[in-house]
């Protein structure tokens, strides 16, 4: 762990080659960017290997005098923070300016690093800063929104950072082989310290960016992607290949995949002697790259208190199934998710004045199909002792159908049919119950019905979206199943 609360405008290959060295140790280096104004480039904080720190005043955005410009990662606390250093008047001492922010920065990564250390975990240097960026403040939200050249990725929160090491968030490693050449440049006369055995001297060199797309973990929210260069990946910088170090960086990110880049140089003499790939050819490099966020679980039971303080506005997903059997206060808005069934168990109630909504896409991974939605004071379940949400396989996208039953179409917009197959003259109960258990429609009651195919339709204007469920009853046969309206 380094911090360099110094730098200056002049490059220096030396101090270029010890940041490389402590990258190489998977070292966390924090630098400060400057008090000047600036936007030029600074060292050490430009350098790749390091986190470059901007300064903050009391609100919380930038100070007046910290460095800008592309480059930047992080900011921190600048103006006059108080010291341990006593001064005249029995005063204490203040520090800032953008030394005093780096060594905020540098105090984070070190209780980043105790806690992997305590929880028996090794990090890459670069999880430390990407755990630091991902969970700083955007504080230029309203102006500058995302990643900005004032900023960087916003205000350190440590706070944050200390909660992204533990439950429920899930930090995870991975590594790809194989990407796909996009793009190429020219080095001309480059100079290759040692790559790949060559000995220093002048090449021709062209350099291929590569890239390989992969797909992320389910992940409920927000999630983070980054990538493990040093030690880790194959492909070099493109700054330049004197330093053979490993590199990968993200070069776009979905909610489900993340591109990745490297890059590799095809080497020939200066009198045109091919003298191959270096470190590998594209189809051979290494992507290393990590991933956080909160992964979704497969199965969920949910029967805590939802108390509705602050009007709390909740996701509660499963990849598979979910089952409730909770009580949602007034006044949260709740939405529960999941991929294959959701089933409202006895005991599951919502107080009026509460939102509650279910819908079958998993993970919030798809925008989905609104399955329920309810505002109810009575048990929702009371009619039914427990109702089960399923995801409809491909046949019942369109209709239903079994050899007494036929239903169409499911989902249905204004209205829908339910065709039933009578062999003998029966007594016909036909009803409808909404997502709550409460009867809405009693299609057929007690009717005589002869033999042959009937049918009976349900559906008004004034239903909202969402699932009900018909019960059908005759002497010979009782039927139950679901209806979607969208």
């Amino acid at each position: 762990m380094l911090n360099l609360s110094w730098g200056f405008f002049t490059y220096s290959e030396s101090l270029r080659s010890a940041l490389a060295l402590a990258a190489l140790n998977n070292s966390v280096v924090v630098a400060s960017k400057g008090n000047n104004t600036s936007n030029a480039l600074h060292f050490p904080s430009d350098h790749e290997w390091a986190i470059a720190v901007g300064s903050t005043n009391g609100s919380g955005t930038r100070r007046f005098n910290s460095n800008t410009g592309n480059g930047i990662d992080v900011a921190a606390p600048g103006s006059s923070i108080l010291s341990l250093e006593p001064v005249e008047n029995g005063n204490l001492g203040t520090f800032g300016n953008t030394s005093g922010a780096a060594a905020f920065v540098s105090g984070l990564a070190s209780l980043i690093l105790s806690e992997a250390l305590e929880q028996g975990r090794s990090l890459h240097y670069q999880d430390v800063e990407g755990i630091i960026e991902a969970s700083a403040e955007d504080r230029n939200a309203a102006t500058l929104p995302g990643y900005d050249d004032e900023m960087g990725h916003g205000l350190i929160n440590a706070g944050r950072a200390l909660a992204m090491m533990n439950d429920p968030w899930e930090l995870t490693h991975h590594s790809v082989t194989g990407g796909t050449s996009v793009s190429t440049s020219q080095g001309g006369h480059s100079f290759i310290n040692l790559v790949g055995g060559l000995a220093s001297a002048n090449y021709v060199v062209t350099r291929h960016e590569v890239r390989v797309t992969v797909s992320l973990p389910d992940f409920l929210g927000a999630s983070f992607a980054w990538g493990r260069g040093p030690n880790a990946s194959t492909g070099y910088s493109p700054r330049s290949p004197n330093y053979q170090i490993g590199f990968c960086e993200v070069v776009s990110k979905t909610n489900s995949t993340v591109t990745l880049r490297s890059y590799v140089y095809q080497v020939t003499s200066l009198f045109g002697q091919p003298l191959g790939w270096h470190p590998s050819r594209p189809e051979n490099v290494v992507f290393a790259y990590s991933t956080l966020g909160i992964t979704c679980p497969q199965n969920r039971n949910v029967t805590q208190t939802i108390n509705g303080t602050n009007n709390q506005q909740l996701i509660i997903s499963a990849e598979n199934t979910l089952t409730a059997s909770n009580f949602i206060a007034s006044p949260s808005i709740v939405k529960y998710s999941a991929g294959n069934s959701i089933t409202l168990s006895p005991g599951f109630h919502v107080e009026n004045g509460a939102e509650f909504t279910a819908a079958l896409d998993g993970c919030e991974r798809t925008s989905g199909r609104m399955i329920a939605q309810t505002q109810q004071t009575t048990d929702p379940v009371a009619s039914l002792p427990s109702l089960e949400l399923q995801t409809p396989d491909a046949a019942e996208e369109s209709f239903v159908m079994d050899e007494e039953v036929i239903l169409y179409p499911n989902p249905f917009h204004e209205s829908a049919t339910i065709a039933y197959q009578l062999s003998t003259d029966s007594h016909v109960t036909i009803q409808v119950f909404n997502s709550e258990g409460k009867e809405v429609a009693t299609l057929v009651d007690n009717d005589m019905q002869s033999k042959g195919r009937h049918f009976a339709k349900f559906g008004n204007s004034n239903l909202t979206p969402g699932v009900y469920y018909y019960y059908i009853e005759t002497a010979e046969y009782s039927k139950r199943g679901k209806l979607l309206k969208n």
